[in-house]
């Protein structure tokens, strides 16, 4: 395929707890009919699940578990399109806290060809921990886990072309683009979804909440795609009886990551092309949005990457 269909959730562990209108299973219903259809490669889907029941998914698809305390991720997968790989250390995962705040990612492989997209991916899922401060973006001390673990899987297979699917709890004053650097996503070449008001409801979605993200380094561009317009449905609305809390249910988040159209020779110049989202002798971030519907947006961006360091702090599986 020509592109790749990617979606990121979190409808949070009062959905599941609580199940206050019959929240888990609703969400569960919706999460299949998102993965259906949007025909979904890749998504992270975070808190659905307890050390109970896993969640059950449609017959194209899979998934890949991993936990710190509660704190619960499914990396799912298209298993009709793409294979995790086996290979020793071609897989980790880990917690970006002391028992809490999993990530998990592995190479994935395209099963009948790529059509255009890579043949050989590394995707994330993860939930990242809260910055320190408003406004602040989140430390070395919280991401180097994540990062050590990424280039590793990034070394053992040589596997540079990387997707992250998360909730990476940063503010929408931290651009993706920041975030993909301290992660050590490799090149200069990055693209993410749109800064989308996804979190949260007990706090009224507010613009600063663009805490769900979907970031790659390579394609032309991003389709965003938020799931749910206007007000959550009532079964999402989680108040807890006796004390009046209110879940922080999440709206979900997907996109359509386009992949480089092959370069054809000009009829009527010879001027060299400018890819997508970059404008010459822009050296720093250049964002490129367009809305098409009140529910997609575009954008692509560039960014200087970052560096990294190794350190043990994830599990090989």
């Amino acid at each position: 395929r020509a592109s790749l269909s990617l979606l990121q959730w979190n409808p949070h562990w009062q959905c599941i707890v609580w199940n206050i209108n019959g929240c888990r299973e609703k969400a569960t219903e919706k999460f299949h009919k998102m993965l259906q259809e949007a025909d979904v490669d890749f998504a992270n889907i975070v808190e659905l699940e307890d050390d109970i029941s896993a969640l059950p998914l449609p017959p194209a698809w899979a998934a890949l578990r991993t936990a710190c305390g509660l704190d619960r991720v499914a990396l799912v997968y298209n298993s009709r399109r793409w294979r995790p790989s086996g290979a020793p250390g071609a897989r980790r995962t880990g917690c970006m806290e002391a028992n809490d705040r999993p990530f998990i990612l592995g190479k994935f492989t395209s099963v009948a060809g790529s059509g255009g997209a890579p043949g050989d991916v590394v995707v994330i899922g993860a939930h990242f921990p809260h910055p320190a401060g408003f406004g602040e973006h989140l430390g070395e001390e919280q991401t180097h886990g994540l990062r050590d673990a990424l280039r590793a899987v990034m070394d053992t297979t040589s596997t540079r072309e990387v997707i992250l699917i998360a909730d990476t709890n940063e503010f929408a004053s931290t651009p993706s683009s920041t975030i993909a650097q301290y992660l050590g996503m490799p090149g200069q070449h990055v693209i993410s979804t749109s800064l989308e008001r996804t979190c949260c409801f007990d706090i009224d979605f507010p613009d600063w909440g663009a805490f769900d993200r979907i970031i790659a380094n390579f394609g032309r561009g991003m389709d965003t795609k938020l799931h749910m317009q206007g007000p959550i449905p009532v079964w999402a609305q989680e108040v807890h009886h006796a004390t009046q809390r209110r879940g922080a249910f999440h709206k979900p988040l997907g996109c359509v990551l386009e992949m480089e159209i092959a370069a054809t020779a000009p009829t009527t110049s010879t001027a060299s092309a400018i890819p997508v989202g970059v404008a010459r002798g822009v050296a720093a971030e250049t964002t490129i949005t367009s809305t098409t519907s009140p529910s997609t947006s575009r954008v692509a961006t560039m960014t200087a990457t970052g560096t990294t360091t190794t350190s043990t702090a994830s599990t090989t599986i």
